[in-house]
């Protein structure tokens, strides 16, 4: 589990393609790195990885993407030098800044609009049509691995006002249109809509 709030913006340094795995080697600092051990969780891009392999010195660690996450995520599309959102697993007992983010992509939204009133960013993003039924205007939503807030909702697109701090701190501020970046709605969201869906389909 993962709260949504990024730790650090890392840098993809090496990718290995393998069949149907990418393995790919992440630079950040050593302070994370070497709290990191092969088989630790950590959200890369709002997505839930495992690391295979460290060199804490170096500031590098490795994780590997395989065939579903491929399909459903960005992780497809990242090159070398492609920045990314990073956030290890959060510690029971914990405070919980953001909510609570799984790292389990459900699609993919496309940025339609980007526009910066002073230093505050507003972001319009298309969501896929299997996750619009599962947003509410002031609920919560994971977009890149950020926990935010929806503003407005208009037709397939969604809102967010982002606060200069993330936008600083986080790969948000550097989106632009036509972007396509990896969401996850809310997990009591889901419950709700699923189960809603079961007791339809009973009739």
């Amino acid at each position: 589990m993962f709260s949504g709030i990024v730790e650090q913006v890392g840098t993809i340094m090496v990718i290995g393609n393998q069949q149907d795995k990418r393995r790919i080697t992440i630079r950040t600092s050593r302070r994370m790195v070497i709290s990191l051990q092969p088989g630790s969780s950590i959200s890369v891009e709002g997505i839930c990885l495992t690391v295979v392999a460290r060199k804490w010195l170096a500031g590098l660690f490795e994780v590997e993407a395989t065939g579903a996450t491929l399909e459903k995520s960005t992780a497809q599309n990242w090159q070398v030098a492609t920045q990314v959102n990073l956030e290890r697993a959060a510690r029971i007992g914990m405070r919980n800044h953001g909510h609570t983010v799984q790292g389990h992509v459900g699609g993919l939204a496309t940025v339609t609009q980007v526009e910066w009133v002073k230093d505050h960013l507003w972001l319009s993003c298309r969501l896929p049509s299997l996750l619009q039924d599962q947003v509410v205007t002031e609920g919560s939503i994971a977009l890149s691995g950020v926990s935010l807030t929806i503003a407005s909702i208009e037709g397939t697109d969604i809102k967010i006002s982002i606060i200069p701090y993330t936008a600083r701190h986080t790969t948000l501020g550097q989106l632009q249109r036509g972007d396509i970046i990896n969401v996850e709605s809310d997990i009591i969201g889901r419950y709700v809509v699923q189960t809603l869906q079961r007791y339809r389909d009973l009739g």
